[in-house]
């Protein structure tokens, strides 16, 4: 589990190791996908309107993760949308909560060769000093 402290309303860049069954770095897929849940009041974040939201009433709870690169990262996959380009944007986030903590949890979508999935990291947002901006890589 990778944990990682952010100032309010920063960007944090997510990335996933994936092997797949052979233990080979897993590629070409589009199943590879992250959930966001708040630890604060356990709602799940809706990639549609970026908004934290109890589970029942999220519209899009998974996002696909985008492959780094097939030649010069094969099995890497990042965060990276219109919206969230090369990382989380806490920005983004229309109903935060000051100095909380963020499971990301990645998992493959429908398809089972990966086989080191799911994998959970923690973003912790708010009253941290940070020296170091190394990306979360889980």
């Amino acid at each position: 589990m990778s944990v990682v402290g952010i100032q309010e309303k920063q960007k944090e860049p997510i990335r996933v190791f994936v092997l797949g069954q052979n233990r080979q770095p897993l590629t070409g897929k589009t199943s590879i996908k992250i959930r966001i849940q708040r630890q604060s009041d356990l709602k799940y974040y809706d990639w549609s309107d970026d908004t934290f939201k109890l589970g029942a009433s999220v519209s899009q709870l998974l996002q696909v993760l985008t492959q780094v690169s097939l030649t010069d990262s094969p099995g890497e996959y990042y965060l990276n949308t219109a919206l969230h380009s090369n990382g989380f944007d806490t920005n983004r986030i229309t109903n935060p909560v000051k100095s909380d903590i963020y499971f990301v949890t990645a998992i493959q979508d429908g398809e089972s060769d990966a086989s080191n999935l799911p994998k959970q990291g923690e973003i912790r947002v708010g009253k941290f000093v940070v020296t170091d901006r190394s990306p979360m890589v889980f």
